[in-house]
């Protein structure tokens, strides 16, 4: 028994030895994973991130929005759920009428100042009338889109399927990064085809140029006369 005692003591210190060989080894794969796992992005210890701030959009009165107080123009909801433009005018009966479109941040003065572009009366000619007619023509079939320029200025003829299932276009002037003018617009030619009958349009402002809510500021031509203008609180196109 006493023989024993010598190797079971050699025995143990063996397998002690063994044990924390393993341990160590462990100790070491883990220290490795943890320094290849990628850092939280974003995360500071304990410290909660400040939500972002949502900026409301200003409520307007009727008596700060210019232009006539005759209930030509409203926004109101479409079908869709979505904001959209009604027009109540005898439009049908004017010669080759037409619709602009301006938008208006909050902060901007909407003063006399801010001018038509006359699209109709002064820049749709040749070529870009007959895009616009094109333009309409092919959208029976699938959205289309034509850039051009005028006057150092480019748009879009916009042409798709509107909410009431007709083909209709939208001349489109994006916003611009500079310039005297660099709000965006949009143009409604061919009225029949934003008709419900002849005293009511539903217009579809173009969501990506008009998604911000402001103000939009509305002029109604025949030729290219102005007949009526009036500047609307605008929600954003949803």
């Amino acid at each position: 028994m006493n023989r024993l005692l010598p190797l079971v003591f050699v025995l143990a210190v063996a397998f002690g030895s063994i044990a924390t060989l393993c341990l160590a080894q462990d100790a070491e794969k883990g220290a490795k994973a943890a320094a290849k796992k990628p850092a939280a992005v974003g995360k500071t210890s304990g410290a909660k991130q400040p939500a972002p701030t949502v900026k409301n959009p200003k409520v307007w009165t009727d008596a700060e929005l210019g232009g006539t107080k005759a209930p030509y123009a409203e926004i109101t909801q479409g079908p869709t759920g979505k904001p959209l433009l009604a027009i109540h005018f005898p439009w049908r009966f004017y010669s080759r009428p037409s619709i602009e479109i301006r938008w208006l941040a909050d902060d901007e003065p909407d003063t006399t100042e801010i001018r038509p572009l006359q699209f109709v009366g002064g820049m749709m000619k040749g070529e870009v009338t007959s895009e616009v007619y094109a333009g309409r023509e092919r959208a029976w079939e699938n959205p289309v889109k034509k850039t051009m320029k005028v006057h150092d200025r480019e748009f879009d003829i916009l042409g798709s399927r509107n909410l009431l299932s007709k083909p209709a276009v939208t001349v489109v002037f994006p916003a611009r990064a500079t310039g005297p003018d660099r709000a965006a617009r949009a143009v409604f030619f061919l009225l029949e085809s934003w008709a419900l009958d002849g005293h009511t349009l539903w217009l579809e402002l173009p969501r990506e140029q008009f998604s911000q809510p402001g103000r939009i500021r509305i002029w109604f031509y025949r030729d290219g006369t102005i007949l009526w203008w009036k500047t609307l609180a605008w929600p954003g196109a949803k």
